[in-house]
């Protein structure tokens, strides 16, 4: 049971003293809060209204419990200002404490800022993804920091404490549609649901105590997870060579405005076309596809200046990576699936791009590409070679990564590969079976992450004298500081050209399975052309009318050559590249893998498709949830009453079938007078910053939008070096 704050006793010093940042808490502190969102509809306060929407007002939140785990022992509030007692009464400026929170930028917003406010606390030591997202923060006058355990995990309470617990949360048994306030009776199974959230999160921090054997220890992302297991396998000189890799400003934001990310569109032929019966595709994903382009042979020396010194370019192919500064000029796609992102773009004139933000056609368009895109582009578009520019080619000598992180990379994939879905084990057993496994699930796809970690994106700060964010000027100054901070940091893992190189090379692989040409070799590798009977294509999966199983065994045989070729090079273990599925299936690193064929299939862009399997309609539409949470009877998919036909552009997926919430930051609240759903008057004073989550819906074939989410300005993403 949970005990009130003006109980509080602080548990018994459990403390580390580490060598050069001073003692540490090991005890185990947590923190969570419940929110009512208030919509003032013509200056009446209440909850959201759909059939009032449209004279909605002021939409602010008010706090009206707060919960705080000191290990075993929870405790709660009803005014969050209260808070601020505990934090002081625990404050030792000799010991830094943690507080973990599992969605800190929820409270953040509707707690600690009023706290910060009226105590006049300074922040300190920010790490933020955004304005309004921070990961990390410490309050320097309590000596106090406050981490996200969301970050950590990467999955909500619920799932995280599947994965890392015994414990179950409770769920469904606090009504948030229902107006609260500070004064509103709790019933003891809304207590209940409030201490759960506080006991979950702690047996999921005091799990990663135990297996980092101190709170300081614990990273503070997944991706620093994986940072640190990685950092294990090297040592001091692997960092050395990293730092001293760290490009210079200026062709940092080359390699920048090289590196495009993944690739996803459909073909404009089947944009909002029903396919049914031999017409529907086949799907097809590479298994593992960035680990797969870790293989391959990376840039791994000092970029330097080739054009200038007139050499044969194809002799020097084999052994070195180039990158490309070129202006096109008469640009036009051969293809219906194109390649190239508008966003990419530095300067163009009359550029064309589809739906998706893939160019079709410019008079012209200044591109910093990669040999593998340059090839591809060379393929998949005609251009004005007299009238094209290559203003200049930079080589960098390639090698394999070193071998310590290619074995890194193999055990974590078959580790994965053999642990998923293993049979036959006891309930103890199962449960490392399964933690095992997730890490391994985790590895894999941070090593990526890891691999394209913009040191620049590190900007954003929190002024609290100011009550407000900050963001750094994006200068030379600003970019030389950061990348002279990466010059000795033990998080540069990985030249950042890697990064850009496996994105490139996953990119390539995509195209191969497309259309038969490889930007890896720059030439046609297969015969067959698939471009006009590929229906989609996101990252690592192709969408493909026809029988194509003859196709891909041929393409399958090209990646495992290649594959071969790497482990010889490297002395590695082949078994490692060709893992087997508790089923017995073999499955190949790098492999295209038949995934089934659709009884139905529609698109309507990126990131938007619907499909039947068993009868059964499923969407995959970004920002749409998969699954309503909120309302097992009312699905997303359930919109468009089991029939595709329904899918269509400007259709609306209410929120009742989603559970969609937006956020909608308020620093300047009112003082707030409402009546309960109990029938009780409230007022609220004192709560100036909150975070109202608001019902929203959702339609399809908003382009305008989808392009603002997936693709950034132009003018934003690119930077000119002159």
């Amino acid at each position: 049971m949970m005990l009130f704050y003006d109980q509080y006793k602080e548990p018994k010093r459990n403390d580390y003293k580490t060598k050069k940042q001073g003692v540490w808490s090991d005890n185990v502190y947590t923190f969570d809060c419940e929110t009512t969102t208030l919509i003032n509809y013509i200056g009446t306060w209440q909850q959201w209204d759909r059939q009032l929407e449209t004279f909605a007002n002021t939409k602010c939140a008010i706090t009206y419990i707060w919960m705080f785990g000191a290990n075993d022992v929870t405790y709660y509030g009803r005014d969050i200002h209260d808070f601020a007692k505990i934090l002081q009464t625990m404050s030792d400026q000799n010991t830094t404490k943690v507080i973990y929170i599992h969605s800190l930028p929820f409270e953040w917003q509707n707690v600690i800022l009023d706290l910060i406010d009226d105590n006049k606390w300074h922040v300190v030591d920010m790490l933020a993804r955004a304005p309004h997202k921070p990961i990390q923060f410490k309050i320097k006058e309590l000596n106090i920091i406050f981490r996200c355990s969301y970050a950590l995990t990467g999955l909500n309470l619920d799932e995280s404490a599947k994965q890392y617990t015994s414990v179950k949360k409770a769920v469904n048994d606090l009504d948030y549609r229902q107006l609260r306030g500070l004064t509103t009776p709790l019933t003891d199974t809304e207590l209940y649901y409030c201490e759960m959230d506080i006991v979950t999160l702690r047996e999921i921090i005091k799990n990663f105590r135990d297996r980092y054997k101190h709170v300081k220890e614990i990273p503070i992302t997944q991706t620093g997870e994986v940072r640190k297991a990685l950092n294990k396998e090297v040592g001091y000189y692997y960092h050395v060579k990293q730092w001293e890799l760290v490009p210079s400003s200026r062709f940092y934001i080359a390699l920048n405005n090289a590196y495009f990310g993944g690739i996803s569109n459909c073909n404009f032929i089947y944009y909002g076309e029903l396919l049914k019966g031999a017409d529907a595709p086949e799907s097809w994903d590479i298994s593992s596809s960035y680990p797969t382009a870790m293989m391959e042979q990376l840039p791994a020396e000092p970029f330097w200046r080739f054009d200038t010194l007139g050499l044969n370019i194809e002799k020097y192919k084999k052994t070195h990576a180039f990158l490309y500064h070129v202006t096109f000029a008469d640009l036009q796609s051969r293809y219906s699936n194109n390649y190239l992102p508008r966003a990419g773009a530095m300067n163009c004139t009359a550029l064309k791009a589809d739906k998706t933000g893939r160019v079709i056609s410019a008079e012209s368009a200044e591109y910093w590409l990669t040999d593998i895109d340059y090839a591809i582009v060379c393929e998949m578009y005609d251009f004005d070679k007299e009238k094209t520019t290559v203003h200049s080619i930079y080589a960098s000598r390639k090698k394999y990564l070193d071998k310590n992180v290619l074995n890194f990379i193999l055990d974590a994939y078959s580790k994965k590969t053999t642990l998923k879905g293993k049979k036959g084990a006891t309930d103890a057993e199962q449960e490392e079976i399964d933690d095992l496994y997730m890490h391994m699930k985790q590895a894999i796809n941070s090593l990526y992450g890891i691999s394209v970690t913009n040191v620049l994106n590190q900007s954003t700060e929190y002024d609290a004298d100011k009550c407000k964010w900050t963001q750094a000027k994006f200068d030379l100054d600003f970019i030389n500081k950061k990348l002279s901070e990466a010059k000795s940091s033990y998080s540069t893992l990985f030249f950042f050209a890697v990064g850009v190189w496996v994105t490139a090379i996953a990119r390539a692989r995509l195209i191969l399975g497309m259309t038969g040409f490889s930007g890896e070799t720059g030439k046609r590798e297969f015969k067959e052309n698939h471009d006009l009977y590929t229906v989609y294509y996101d990252t690592d999966s192709l969408k493909m009318i026809g029988d194509n199983t003859a196709y891909f065994e041929k393409v399958n045989r090209w990646i495992e050559t290649r594959m071969k070729k790497s482990c010889h090079d490297n002395e590695l273990d082949w078994n490692k590249f060709t893992p087997y599925t508790n089923d017995g299936v073999c499955k190949p690193l790098g492999h295209f893998d038949f995934e089934g064929r659709y009884e139905e299939f529609k698109t309507l862009g990126s990131k938007c498709y619907a499909f039947k399997k068993k009868g059964k309609l499923q969407l995959t539409v970004a920002g749409v949830p998969k699954r309503n949470k909120n309302d097992e009877t009312k699905q997303p998919a359930d919109v468009f009453k089991n029939d595709l036909k329904n899918f269509r552009q400007n259709t609306k997926i209410p929120y009742e079938y989603t559970g969609k919430l937006t956020h909608v930051y308020n620093d300047e609240q009112p003082i707030i007078e409402f009546t309960d759903y109990l029938g009780n008057k409230q007022i609220v004073e004192n709560q100036k910053h909150g975070m109202a989550l608001i019902p929203t819906d959702y339609t399809l074939g908003d382009f305008t939008n989808a392009l603002n989410i997936l693709t950034k300005r132009i003018e934003e993403s690119s930077i000119l070096i002159v």
